[in-house]
């Protein structure tokens, strides 16, 4: 996908960064979700 897009158009470059906005909006819930995961595991693993 990377390929297609050429990088000296600023369109496309508007759109990479709204996927990395969406990223960085994303990664506090994959964190709190992995935290969860992580006391789930060392209450049933003491």
């Amino acid at each position: 996908m990377l390929r297609h897009r050429t990088p000296s158009s600023p369109i496309s470059l508007f759109k990479v960064l709204k996927q990395a906005l969406r990223l960085i909006t994303s990664i506090p819930l994959i964190q709190r979700r992995k935290k969860c995961y992580s006391r789930e595991e060392k209450s049933a693993f003491p």
